[in-house]
């Protein structure tokens, strides 16, 4: 993308030194099958700071130059394979101390570069066998990556610089190959090899660029500690290696997790399961669950992406009501391509389980009883909704309706359960009014003809005791009839018997007169003839009401005992329907329906 000569002061760098072209292979190469770099599609600018031909600070200046220009540019990662620590003029020498990471100019410079978001990949220094010993300069700085150098099998070669800082930083950071590492011919361009941290160090910028690539979420410092948390001495860090050689699938797992995030909700008795991750199309979600009394998981859902490697969003929902108990753990696996499986996270998801209402339920009732259905099931905690024919019921503690009555109850988890209450509301019997009867005192009188109890089962009392014949009883008094149907239904009715001395017959016993009332002629015309016979005398009382249940004619007679015939002129009245009523004592006998021509 561009070119600049710091030391002369011209775009041609080509021509001055070949160990750049081999530090630019180890990332750049790309010869399928024959060799390729650790980040072969990379875009460069390629600057020259350093004078071989002479050392002194000045090509620090120009390096802090060639570090700002790039980052006017946008530079994401610089790949330095060069450092200081003596110069031609002994004046200008570094001693150990001063590679704190805070005093040369260099390790200033990198670290102003580090703090503009450069990820800065420095070269730890060949010096292991020298007397120098130590790291070089700029790679002591706190926020940039020294790499020391390796051979393929992780053997530390024997001339990479010890560390650490002498402000105590571990150094280097992490390792690469650079014993014996592949590197570009400067005159063939076929691979040759070459040692140094010179190619350790652009080794990993490359590999670097890839995972940042992949990552841009996350800055440049973080780049650096995922690849130190990945090292193979990630745990136990040394003076010559540092972190160790980084696992790059360790370190593309861990942003992978950095970035996951992932959240629950439970509702109408199920859980959905959200989360986010990075993903392509070769990369696949699984999800696994374990239920309580569980000893291993079970997949229970694949979730899959098309496309390129990007945030995406996941949700999956499971039904919860067949769980008997809370706390079932779901966990993710990611599987990318078929060589690397791992767990992203767990949840532990806690519910309240479905709520068991029990069997259904018959119950009945005698009207006008209700029935309270509140009190069926233990419902305490639970939202309810009872409902009749798909119809709510307006009030489930009385009802009054016969059918099969249906109830959902939902707990805070929206899990429900259902149950019936099939409810029967029997008719009672209905006796009619309380009697009062009266008779010979040496007479009996017959209660079981006094009401229609056909069909039902009588029970007879007097003052509490059962009335051993209440088809003749002699004695007076209060007597109460208790009636029940085949549903269990009662009703109760009272006859009072009176003893009257004046109705017992005399000699000869005069003819027991029935009572009786007739109406008639009906239709009627001119008069109409009411004749009521009595055995005793009676408030009689005659009332005529039209259809429209209006008075059109009232009287009340005293009458003594025998037969009365009542005449009512119906001339004057319009015709049409009437009703005629009858009553005895004030109580109502009988009533007939006439029709006036």
């Amino acid at each position: 993308m561009g070119t600049w000569d710091f030391v002369t002061g011209n775009a041609s760098v080509n021509e001055d030194n070949s160990h750049g072209t081999s530090c630019l292979s180890t990332i750049a190469a790309n010869m399928p099958g024959v060799f390729m770099g650790t980040a072969p599609k990379t875009s460069f600018y390629l600057y020259r700071t350093e004078d071989v031909a002479s050392e002194y600070p000045v090509e620090e200046q120009n390096w802090i130059a060639g570090m700002e220009r790039a980052d006017s540019l946008g530079v994401d990662i610089s790949s330095t394979s060069l450092g200081y620590f003596t110069f031609d003029n002994p004046v200008f020498n570094y001693t150990y101390a001063n590679m704190d990471g805070n005093t040369t100019m260099s390790a200033k410079g990198a670290d102003l570069a580090a703090k503009k978001g450069i990820l800065c990949v420095l070269a730890a220094g060949n010096e292991g066998q020298s007397s120098w010993h130590f790291i070089i300069t700029p790679s002591d700085a706190d926020s940039v990556m020294a790499v020391g150098a390796v051979s393929v099998a992780g053997n530390v070669g024997g001339f990479s610089s010890y560390g650490p800082s002498s402000d105590g930083q571990i150094k280097p950071s992490v390792a690469a190959v650079g014993v014996s590492a592949v590197v570009a011919n400067p005159t063939t361009g076929q691979p040759s090899f070459g040692s140094g941290t010179s190619y350790a160090c652009p080794n990993m910028a490359g590999l670097t660029t890839c995972l940042w690539q992949a990552f841009p979420e996350v800055n440049n410092m973080r780049i650096i500690s995922v690849m130190q948390e990945s090292g193979t001495r990630a745990s136990n860090p040394n003076d010559r290696v540092g972190y160790g050689i980084p696992d790059m699938k360790k370190a593309f797992v861990k942003l992978i997790k950095q970035l996951y995030t992932q959240q629950s909700a439970v509702a109408n008795c199920g859980v959905t399961l959200q989360w986010m991750a990075k993903t392509d199309s070769v990369i696949s979600i699984v999800v696994e669950r374990k239920l309580p009394a569980e000893t291993n998981y079970t997949a229970i859902n694949t979730q899959t992406s098309t496309g390129a490697f990007q945030s995406r969003n996941f949700s999956f929902t499971d039904d919860l009501r067949n769980f008997p108990t809370t706390g079932v753990t779901y966990r993710f696996r990611m599987n990318i391509a078929a060589d690397t499986s791992f767990y992203l996270d767990s949840m532990l998801i806690n519910f309240t389980p479905r709520p068991n209402l029990g069997a259904d339920k018959t119950t009945a009732v005698c009207n006008p009883n209700t029935v309270n259905l509140t009190t069926q099931f233990t419902t305490a905690g639970l939202i309810t909704n009872w409902t009749l024919g798909g119809n709510p019921v307006a009030n489930p503690a009385s009802v009054s309706v016969t059918g099969l009555y249906q109830l959902i109850a939902a707990n805070n988890s929206g899990c429900a359960d259902t149950a019936t209450v099939n409810v029967t509301i029997n008719p009672k019997p209905n006796l009619g009014a309380d009697l009062a009867v009266a008779k010979c005192t040496d007479s009996t009188k017959n209660l079981t003809t006094l009401f229609n109890t056909a069909g039902l089962t009588t029970a007879w009392t007097l003052g509490g005791n059962a009335v051993a014949n209440p088809a003749a009883v002699s004695a007076a008094g209060t007597y109460q009839l208790i009636a029940n149907n085949t549903a269990g239904c009662a009703d109760t009715a009272t006859v009072t018997v009176t003893n009257n001395q004046q109705l017992c017959p005399v000699n000869p016993p005069p003819v027991p007169i029935p009572d009786q009332i007739t109406i008639s002629p009906n239709p009627v015309k001119d008069n109409l003839s009411i004749k009521v016979v009595r055995a005793a005398a009676s408030k009689i009382g005659i009332t005529i009401h039209n259809a429209a249940g209006q008075i059109v004619y009232n009287t009340i007679n005293q009458q003594a005992a025998g037969q009365t015939i009542y005449s009512i002129p119906m001339k004057k009245i319009s015709g049409g329907v009437y009703f005629v009523t009858v009553r005895v004592n004030d109580k109502k006998e009988k009533v007939k329906k006439i029709m006036r021509q």
